[in-house]
């Protein structure tokens, strides 16, 4: 037994987890970019100075790839969906029938 339960889903829900599962990206990448990585340049001089130098660099370029990632993925998922229109009940109409 899974814990999920499979239960068929309308058309117009499965276009809209989509566009969800992409919202949710836009929103972390959001909340990574403006809570986490703005905030890495802006300490001021005295935490700058406590935190090691090589660290808060280190931290400061994980967070960049990553963003950096995640935007790449983000944009190449909204190409792709565009270009096939998962983003429409009616592309996922014939997936009714079977």
């Amino acid at each position: 037994m899974s814990f999920f339960k499979s239960k068929p889903r309308t058309a117009a829900q499965k276009a809209q987890q989509v566009k969800s599962r992409l919202m949710v990206r836009g929103a972390a990448l959001a909340y990574l970019i403006f809570f986490i990585i703005i905030p890495m340049f802006r300490l001021e001089p005295e935490e700058a100075e406590a935190m090691n130098p090589t660290l808060r660099y280190g931290i400061l370029a994980f967070f960049i790839l990553a963003s950096a990632a995640l935007v790449v993925l983000t944009l190449l998922d909204f190409i792709r969906g565009r270009k096939n229109g998962i983003f429409s009940p009616e592309s996922y109409e014939d997936d009714e029938g079977v």
